[in-house]
């Protein structure tokens, strides 16, 4: 796999106008219930999955590792806000695709044109971000840490890839 590719794919979520997000973008109800409060990059849950694959050396993983665990990731009604090592970023987004254990969310990747797509496979603490950008059978997971939602928590089983 190209690393530039790879980084460019991992980071296109984190990236967009670099203005901090207004207020008002932040009002309105969300359209799930399951995109509320905020979400963190785990990096050792990513680590271990991406290991787990056999599809990354160790060398490749040794590349990646610093890039996780710094993502910060929460939605309002239209945007969603992402926090990239000090830079605030936000994008509009819309779902696509709405299933009880999955999201698909359409989104502006930078340096694109085209909407991109990225599935949000839910777990009881939060999701695995895949496709889109990112490389086939990559994913990352995301945990949440700020405002847990006062909704049903998705069943615990496992998640497939």
């Amino acid at each position: 796999m190209n690393k530039r590719r790879f980084v460019f794919g991992l980071l296109a979520l984190a990236a967009g106008c670099a203005t901090a997000p207004e207020n008002s973008a932040r009002s309105g109800a969300l359209p799930d219930p399951r995109l509320a409060g905020t979400f963190q990059s785990d990096k050792a849950a990513t680590l271990a999955d991406l290991r787990s694959t056999g599809a990354y050396t160790a060398q490749k993983l040794g590349d990646m590792e610093n890039l996780f665990g710094k993502l910060r990731v929460s939605y309002s009604k239209h945007f969603l806000f992402s926090e990239f090592e000090g830079q605030t970023n936000q994008r509009q987004y819309t779902i696509v695709t709405d299933k009880p254990e999955y999201l698909i969310i359409e989104t502006i990747a930078p340096l694109r044109s085209n909407p991109v797509r990225y599935r949000l496979t839910f777990t009881p603490d939060g999701y695995w971000l895949s496709e889109g950008a990112l490389p086939p059978g990559f994913r990352e997971k995301f945990t949440r840490v700020v405002n847990p939602p006062s909704v049903t928590p998705v069943p615990a089983q496992p998640v497939p890839r």
